[in-house]
């Protein structure tokens, strides 16, 4: 490398001719060699290091094949960003990864006139494509790995088309056919539709769908709103055969009850809309307030899961064997050392994170509580905005016994409803009120119940005996 920078420094140009320099061979620290040539064609012309790249390009270096790419030893030597612009400029090497050429285009290769009649159907004269360099090399790596297939996709729609946005316009040219058709300049628009570059949670390889590629964007934190901050994005996806609307509808519903109740409150708005397309604004009034629940979902999912955890190794530490139970309750607790007259000494423990002033209960838990009476235990865990650590949760946990004593009047008034209409809500009993919204009924338990009258886990042994 001391070598290679002195050249580049005399300006020794014919002296890198034929000249060693090293990639990495793989995701290890293992080398390639390659050999410099002047005037190379573009794919026998090797990436600069990653250093020498533009600052908006370095971040999606990941996807493109390791022993593309000159180690970074050699920017280090040569720092200066003028040197390599030039080593491209001479063709040794490249800086950028956009390929233009003319070149003659077979129709049949390109999107927009499919499917075309049999015969010959290619350009009459060389027309301007733009390619993505290694683009095959690329296609593989990044099918290999979800991360890398995402990082693409960022790379494509932050970086691609935002360079030259008319890569995704309609192009016309004579075909030798006679006839005029019409093309796109990105020639990497076709594979980008056909390959299998998704790959899916089962190791599988897929095309672009709205499924796959829903799943793939849900999976890293993508938001639809950039389809609306980046409005090329949804140029590209019709290029490739995906409407804006099919993929929000595929990210937003994970499951089949969820796409059936997207459906139907689109054909319902639809309907109403009688024809009147601006109506067609409450869908994404609809789509967006879908997004918020959904999102607000994973956080009470997340922040559940960690609580329950910690509630467990707190029992846990405490002396107790914890089962997981999952039907009606979370958890099973027995302790050896607590005795009672009776023979059973296990206890049910249902577990409630909250971050205000109730929680709630699901009429299979309320049921549950009345049928267990004393041996059910609802554990409520207050929390702030930021998650729980384990001290926290130990602290701050409040376990209420009997329970069921308090949600039994309120299960037989459930039981006693033959219908339900509307928003119908029964009156409060000892803290616990029944709400039945829609048809689904759920015990709203007050905060004034654990604040009053639960106690602390170093209290759960001695209580229990």
């Amino acid at each position: 490398m001391g070598l290679f920078a002195w050249i580049v420094g005399q300006k020794g140009w014919d002296s890198l001719r034929g000249f060693p320099v090293f990639t990495k061979k793989d995701d290890s620290n293992n080398l390639e060699v390659r050999y410099l040539q002047r005037d190379a064609q573009d794919h026998d012309r090797p990436l600069a290091p990653v250093g020498a790249w533009s600052k908006d390009l370095q971040p999606f270096s990941d996807i493109f094949p390791l022993t593309l790419i000159l180690s970074d030893a050699f920017f280090k030597k040569v720092p200066n960003a003028d040197t390599w612009q030039l080593l491209n400029k001479l063709r040794f090497i490249r800086t950028d990864v956009i390929t233009t050429n003319n070149d003659y285009v077979d129709f049949k290769k390109f999107l927009p006139d499919e499917p075309l009649a049999d015969g010959d159907h290619t350009t009459a004269n060389p027309v301007l494509v733009k390619d993505i360099v290694y683009r095959g090399e690329i296609m593989g790596r990044v099918r290999d790995s979800r991360d890398r297939a995402f990082l693409f996709w960022r790379f494509l729609t932050e970086w691609l088309i935002q360079k030259d946005i008319r890569v995704l316009d309609l192009e016309s040219a004579e075909c030798e056919c006679g006839e005029t058709h019409s093309y796109y300049q990105a020639s990497w628009l076709k594979p980008l539709r056909e390959n299998t570059w998704i790959r899916l949670k089962n190791d599988a390889r897929t095309g672009a769908t709205a499924e796959s590629l829903a799943d793939l964007l849900r999976d890293n934190g993508w938001q639809t709103s950039s389809l609306s901050e980046n409005p090329a994005t949804v140029d590209l996806l019709k290029t490739i055969g995906i409407t804006h609307f099919d993929l929000v509808r595929e990210f937003l519903a994970e499951n089949p009850e969820t796409r059936q109740e997207l459906d139907n409150a689109f054909t319902d708005i639809l309907a109403t809309a009688d024809g009147d397309i601006n109506y067609l604004n409450h869908a994404r009034d609809y789509i967006e307030d879908l997004k918020i629940k959904k999102q607000r979902v994973h956080e009470n999912q997340h922040l559940g899961k960690l609580v329950e955890k910690s509630v467990r190794e707190s029992l846990e530490s405490e002396g107790f064997t914890v089962k997981r139970k999952p039907i009606g309750s979370d958890f099973e607790i027995e302790h050896d050392s607590i005795e009672l007259a009776r023979e059973d000494q296990r206890w049910l423990v249902e577990v409630k994170a909250t971050r205000g002033q109730e929680v709630r209960m699901t009429t299979t838990q309320a049921r549950k509580a009345v049928e267990q009476g004393d041996r059910f235990l609802l554990c409520v865990v207050p929390v702030g905005d930021v998650d729980p650590e384990l001290d926290t949760v130990r602290d701050d946990m409040r376990f209420v016994e009997n329970i069921g004593n308090r949600v039994d009047q309120l299960c037989d008034d459930l039981n006693g409803l033959e219908e339900l209409r509307g928003d119908i809500t029964a009156c409060e009993s000892s803290g616990v009120q029944l709400e039945v919204l829609s048809g689904t009924a759920r015990f709203r338990v007050r905060s004034s119940v654990w604040e009053e009258d639960g106690f602390p886990l170093k209290d759960l042994a001695e209580r229990l005996g």
